[in-house]
């Protein structure tokens, strides 16, 4: 079985699992998220921050990119500018989030960031312990980063997300740490 057919047959078993986990979250565990995100070094070190607005199951991030705002730190998030193209957009407020393709939210502005990326937080459905991210297929994270460089790449998942193997094909970008997040507990 080839390694495309492999990382679909994944996507599909793990979009299922990721369904349950996201539905599992409260407002109050979001911000919990973003504190814990908020307190590691590499976020308090960086200035730049490139960090992709949540969407459906994903690990919530919209609590902690109001955060960086307040904290008057420089903030772009990705917009899909073509078929085949992501850049960073630098977002002055989260009111400036408009649906954009793929129903995903995306700054209004057009002003992509030439900054050192100090920290990028990325998404994906399935992680391994060496760092091999698979995301959702379309590929625009791995062309962004083959473009433009971070100092540090940063992951963020919920438990169920890390297994044992993520086949890696010579383009995929490895990520340098996962934050990885329990699901909220039925109460």
């Amino acid at each position: 079985m080839g390694t495309t057919t492999q990382k679909n047959i994944i996507r599909i078993m793990m979009q299922q699992r990721l369904r349950l986990y996201a539905s599992r979250q409260s407002r109050k565990h979001q911000e919990l998220i973003a504190q814990r995100i908020s307190q590691s070094a590499s976020l308090r070190q960086a200035e730049h921050v490139f960090v992709y607005v949540s969407y459906g199951w994903e690990v919530p991030t919209r609590p902690l990119i109001a955060q960086l705002l307040r904290q008057g730190k420089t903030v772009s998030v990705p917009k899909i500018t073509t078929t085949q193209t992501m850049e960073a957009v630098v977002l002055s407020s989260m009111s400036a989030l408009r649906r954009g393709r793929c129903g995903m939210s995306e700054p209004q502005s057009a002003v992509t960031s030439h900054k050192k990326i100090d920290l990028a937080l990325v998404p994906g459905i399935a992680f391994d312990r060496r760092g091999v991210r698979l995301g959702r297929g379309g590929g625009y994270y791995d062309r962004f980063f083959a473009r433009h460089t971070a100092q540090t790449i940063c992951a963020l998942a919920w438990q169920c997300q890390i297994i044992a193997h993520v086949p890696r094909q010579p383009h995929d970008v490895v990520m340098d740490d996962i934050m990885v997040f329990p699901a909220k507990k039925e109460e």
